[in-house]
């Protein structure tokens, strides 16, 4: 995950290139979760593709439908509002690249923190609440990454209410984490504004 981020900020389409080498074992995980699931005995795996899809990234990668909610309604700037009103119905399914190249976040300081510290930060809930036992493993029951988060928590789970619940939970996290980089765009984009709208002085006076 925290590979993941780093290439995103670099340009680079960081599911793409690191998925393709750990994609095969989170399927076999999770058809090994499904046959489990399916003759009543405990689920074996916690990481799975379903794991990363569907409750590491809520708004897609960088788990960035919080900043959405952020930029709809709390965003002084006109532009960074539209975007937000524009990047909403793909975060909704998960698709984070309205987003990325919108603001962009690729290559921007001030949103780097929370794109890449977000999802490490849900990985690490998630894996300690379903070692726990406080949330069920993901049953290995296949969905699209663009399920919306809650109905792809109790489905992918078979049932348990746990797992959409954790997703709310996560949805929390994200809004709590990119609030003050929030704020920090916030204040440049303000800066950046008042500066192009303050006159040129004339020529010869300081």
């Amino acid at each position: 995950v925290l590979l993941i981020g780093i290439l995103w900020m670099l340009g680079l389409h960081g599911d793409t290139i690191v998925l393709v080498f750990i994609r095969p074992v989170w399927l076999s995980n999770m058809s090994e979760n499904l046959e489990a699931f399916q003759n009543g005995l405990p689920i074996p795996h916690i990481i799975t593709q379903q794991f990363y899809d569907l409750w590491i990234a809520p708004g897609g990668t960088g788990a960035l439908l919080g900043l959405v909610i952020f930029l709809i309604l709390r965003s002084r700037s006109v532009q960074m509002k539209q975007l937000g009103k524009i990047a909403a119905p793909g975060s909704l399914f998960n698709i984070s690249e309205p987003m990325v190249f919108g603001i962009p976040i690729v290559m921007n300081p001030y949103l780097v923190v929370p794109f890449i510290l977000t999802p490490v930060v849900l990985v690490i809930v998630s894996y300690v609440a379903m070692t726990t036992g406080l949330v069920a493993k993901p049953a290995g029951i296949a969905l699209p990454f663009t399920t919306p988060i809650v109905v792809s928590g109790y489905l992918a789970t078979g049932g348990p209410i746990s797992r959409p619940v954790l997703q709310n939970v996560h949805l929390g996290i994200s809004l709590v984490v990119s609030f003050p980089f929030f704020r920090l765009l916030g204040y440049f984009e303000n800066r950046q504004g008042a500066g192009e709208k303050t006159p040129a002085a004339p020529a010869g006076e300081p």
